[in-house]
């Protein structure tokens, strides 16, 4: 469930359609948690819907680590790559923002967490962020994984500071609270990361 104070916008013919913050969103609010109405399918299933949904389904989705795909039900399907993203997900089911999004300013992500195919082409970035790595590769998770971390456990503290509307669909309030109080470690964002040598509908069962 992607955050209430968002709306979809067309950006332009090669991004398509983008989600901006209709107000400003401070930093360490969760803006999106996985729910109930989310659509979870496994490889099996994938595969059984048809040649038709083979190219919808890596466009829609995104694979977690078991392999599983998961597919927003809102907005955050609509969710556009950045090399500086705007919010990332750590080791629980959230994103939350990394810092303050503007009114008008796009939520993003970077697609380099969201376990890239190693068989697909590398992704050709467009974001023009400063720090714009130019492509998107399956190799990326890893390599920036440190830094990944380190922005969310900067950010993460707030989580408790800040207005949080999708507070009541969060699957794990206490240990959210817990890690915002650093009374734990933040669960690193590898936690979501696929095995390097999975293939894109394949079982992660042996």
């Amino acid at each position: 469930m992607f955050h209430p104070s968002a709306e979809l916008r067309f950006v332009n013919a090669q991004v398509g359609h983008g989600v901006f913050a209709t107000r400003r969103i401070p930093r360490g609010t969760i803006v999106w948690v996985r729910c109930a109405l989310d659509i979870e399918l496994t490889p099996e299933a994938v595969v059984a819907l048809g040649p038709a949904y083979q190219h919808i389904v890596p466009h829609y989705g995104y694979p977690e680590a078991n392999g599983h795909w998961i597919i927003c039900w809102d907005n955050g399907r609509y969710l556009s790559h950045s090399c500086e993203p705007t919010c990332l997900k750590p080791g629980f089911d959230l994103q939350i923002a990394l810092r303050d999004i503007e009114e008008g300013e796009q939520f993003t992500y970077d697609y380099g967490a969201l376990n890239p195919d190693p068989a697909d082409e590398p992704f050709r970035c467009l974001c023009g962020a400063p720090g714009c790595r130019g492509r998107v590769t399956a190799e990326d998770a890893e390599r920036l994984a440190p830094d990944w971390d380190a922005r969310l456990a900067a950010a993460f503290p707030d989580v408790l500071g800040v207005e949080q509307p999708l507070w009541p669909f969060v699957r794990d309030p206490a240990a959210v609270e817990a890690c915002a109080r650093g009374e734990q470690p933040l669960p690193s964002c590898r936690l979501h990361f696929r095995p390097p040598a999975q293939s894109r509908f394949s079982s992660s069962m042996p």
